[in-house]
């Protein structure tokens, strides 16, 4: 039997005009002046059946952003390299003025080594919220910053060292972000209930992101490629959600560790990726429940993605030969993804649907061969 249906219709669309005006004739400067409006409309149908019952709702949000820059590059010495702006925007829903200053720096120390610095502000008035904890499919909407929906500023810090000689390259880099006035809702996100109740609706926190990356490359010869490796730690803090402690971030990998090898022989380029990644988090069952005529919804008791999928790795490898008829170019390529074949897993999923709740392992494909062609003229 049917036991209920939804039909749902979420866009955004978004018009920017923008103008920018730059002088050039300054020594060792670059000074660029500009402006622009974006004008955003988001729109939302939502038709819920429940046996005999039925819910509809249907809500737009539209409003206009205003943005004024002023941006320098110049240059000191040869050794010194300065990106510095300023950036204000208005936006009309709000009836507000935001600062947003940027600046980066680059120090060479030797022609071949040099250190990287940069801060900047943003401010987001354009959300992503999902549906929480979905059993059966990933529903992202875009919703438009309001009175009851605050605006998020996002502050970032970036360093690094980059090294490159001759063939080869190196880079490391550290960051650091912190965004405030984060929120993310605890149960299935309800347009009416964001638009209609008053701010406690909506009590928000922060997010700190830290991560680094280091990158080695290979740019030239026979064998090309690189080897990177990325740890990141994102966690989220909100006084209404997860008992007011700290969580993983959804999307939240730990380590990430990738090898690319490129290379051409006869004509035909040859390519083999392996890639190592740590699980995403998910919440365990004990800390979930799905309430009584909330339409089969899970809810989180606390300790919210306190678990960890299992790490997952790859070995992809791609072969494309290149020929050419009657001056048409004629692409011939053949790949295999996960060539041996290992059992990953992408994420959990979730069945309120049952008399108990329960989990499953979601995998990932397993050994996949592809061919394609690619004609151009």
């Amino acid at each position: 039997s049917i036991v209920g249906t939804a039909d749902k219709f979420h866009s955004l669309l978004d018009h920017s005009i923008r103008f920018i005006q730059q002088y050039r004739n300054m020594k060792n400067h670059n000074i660029s002046i500009g402006f622009e409006e974006t004008y955003f409309s988001a729109h939302f149908k939502n038709k819920n059946t429940e046996n005999y019952s039925l819910n509809t709702s249907f809500r737009t949000q539209s409003g206009y952003l205003y943005s004024f820059f002023i941006r320098n590059s110049w240059s000191l010495k040869n050794r010194w390299k300065f990106d510095t702006g300023i950036r204000y925007s208005y936006f009309e829903n709000l009836d507000k003025l935001y600062f947003e200053p940027r600046i980066s720096i680059i120090h060479k120390i030797k022609p071949s080594l040099s250190l990287e610095l940069s801060y900047g502000e943003h401010n987001q008035f354009i959300h992503k919220i999902g549906k929480e904890n979905n059993s059966n499919f990933s529903m992202n909407s875009r919703f438009l910053s309001s009175s009851k929906i605050p605006t998020i500023l996002s502050k970032n810090l970036q360093s690094g060292i980059r090294w490159d000689k001759n063939d080869y390259n190196l880079s490391t880099t550290l960051y650091s972000k912190s965004l405030s006035n984060f929120f993310k809702s605890e149960w299935s996100f309800s347009l009416e209930e964001y638009l209609s109740y008053n701010n406690k609706i909506i009590n928000p926190g922060y997010a700190k992101i830290n991560g680094l990356e280091i990158q080695f490359r290979k740019k030239s010869g026979m064998i090309t490629g690189w080897v990177s490796y990325h740890n990141s730690n994102t966690k989220y803090q909100i006084p209404d959600f997860n008992e007011g402690e700290l969580f993983f971030a959804d999307y939240n990998k730990n380590h990430e560790l990738k090898i690319i090898i490129l290379g051409q022989i006869f004509n035909t380029n040859l390519s083999a990726s392996w890639v190592f990644s740590s699980g995403r988090p998910f919440t365990s069952l004990e800390n979930l429940y799905v309430e009584s005529g909330s339409g089969y919804e899970i809810f989180s008791k606390g300790e919210y993605n306190n678990e960890q999928v299992k790490s997952s790795h790859h070995l992809d490898i791609s072969l494309v030969k290149n020929l050419e008829i009657s001056k048409v170019g004629i692409e011939l390529g053949f790949s295999v993804y996960n060539l041996y074949d290992k059992k990953n897993i992408a994420h959990k999923r979730y069945n309120p649907f049952s008399k108990e709740l329960s989990i499953k392992d979601i995998s990932m494909f397993g050994i996949t061969p592809s061919i394609f062609t690619k004609i151009s003229f």
